[in-house]
């Protein structure tokens, strides 16, 4: 569990309902964004050598995030497109490593809201199975009995296979 160094009442929000904003620090958490950064960095840099930077960045994690473009000179005019690596983007995404913030209205335990959090993606994981291995989407129905029918079947079938994910290989899911 990661060490909880800063809990706020009522953070920003639109909502008018009491909120709490939980912020923890993992170490462990850090090296690896620090790491995944590296590796980031690493392609940011091949990217720029190669000439190959793509302008459109819609991937948050894109490694073009890092090239910056100057493409003037100090007169002002135009010229040639530079492409460099930014430096203070990577220091700024630097400080947050290792951070991570959840926002809630529930009056639990900090560490109950934080093991709900950190399971969060066995949640995600079961939507992934569903919607690729099971096809779950599109449901080609339309009575609200067969669409009802056509998604319990699925989360049926979604269950027998963590049952037999548990029962071969050891799985924590259930």
């Amino acid at each position: 569990m990661p060490a909880v160094f800063f809990i706020r009442k009522n953070p920003y929000t639109t909502k008018k309902s009491d909120q709490r904003l939980i912020i923890t620090y993992s170490p462990k958490y850090a090296a690896y964004q620090k790491e995944i950064r590296r590796r980031q960095i690493e392609r940011a840099q091949k990217m720029i050598v190669s000439g190959k930077c793509k302008t459109e960045r819609k991937n948050p994690n894109n490694p073009a995030r890092f090239v910056g473009k100057l493409a003037a000179t100090k007169e002002g005019e135009k010229t040639k497109i530079h492409y460099f690596l930014d430096e203070e983007k990577i220091a700024e995404e630097a400080r947050y490593d290792g951070l991570y913030a959840v926002c809630t209205d529930l009056e639990d335990e900090v560490t109950d809201i934080l093991k709900v959090s950190e399971g969060r993606w066995r949640i995600e994981e079961c939507f992934l199975v569903m919607k690729t291995g099971f096809e779950t989407r599109p449901a080609f129905v339309r009575l609200e009995s067969r669409i009802t029918a056509h998604f319990l079947i699925c989360f049926l079938a979604l269950l027998v296979y963590r049952l037999l994910e548990g029962k071969l290989c050891g799985s924590l899911y259930l």
